[in-house]
Formats: structure tokens, C-alpha cells, sequence
């Protein structure tokens, strides 16, 4: 189930505090898209070559890639135990 699961790179926001996003997690990605259906690009997995490609994807919506997970409420923040004490919480 992607519900409710913390993204380390995701860009959304928390107006209403309640420690989920208020815009829709998802998962696109050319490169992955591209080293699946052209597996001789695997040797460039991990390199400077296959990030821009997914920068480029992102600028561009021309070249927007597959979904390939939407997490309709991100988590956000950390659990923290001792900022939770500190602010009051369970």
C-alpha cells in the first residue's frame, strides 16, 4: 500500500499540520523507463548521464515518464520522540 509513507524527495506541502502532504506523492522516472526497455543502458546506472535525463524529464513535460507509484498522503516530518515530548504530544 503507498499510503502514508515518508519520500525523502518529495517537494509537497503541510498547510493544514495535520503531518501529511496535501499534494500527491508520485514516482516518475525516464531513466528507469529507459534502462527497461534498453537493458544495454544499465551499465549507466547510478551516473551524471542517466540523473539529467530525469532532470531534463522534469523540466520538460514533453518528456514526462510513466507513474510509476502515486502515495496520495505523504508523511511529513520525522517521528521524533523527543520533539513530540517537548511539544506535548503522546
Amino acid at each position: 500500500v503507498w499510503s502514508g509513507n515518508r519520500w525523502d524527495d518529495y517537494r509537497g506541502y503541510d498547510l493544514d499540520g495535520d503531518g501529511f502532504g496535501d499534494v500527491p506523492y508520485e514516482l516518475r522516472s525516464l531513466s528507469g523507463e529507459l534502462t527497461a526497455k534498453h537493458p544495454e543502458l544499465r551499465l549507466l546506472a547510478g551516473t551524471p548521464a542517466l540523473a539529467l535525463i530525469d532532470v531534463a524529464a522534469h523540466a520538460m513535460p514533453l518528456l514526462q515518464p510513466r507513474l510509476i507509484l502515486r502515495d496520495p498522503h505523504p508523511r511529513m516530518g520525522l517521528d521524533d520522540p523527543v520533539r513530540e515530548e517537548r511539544r506535548g504530544g503522546d
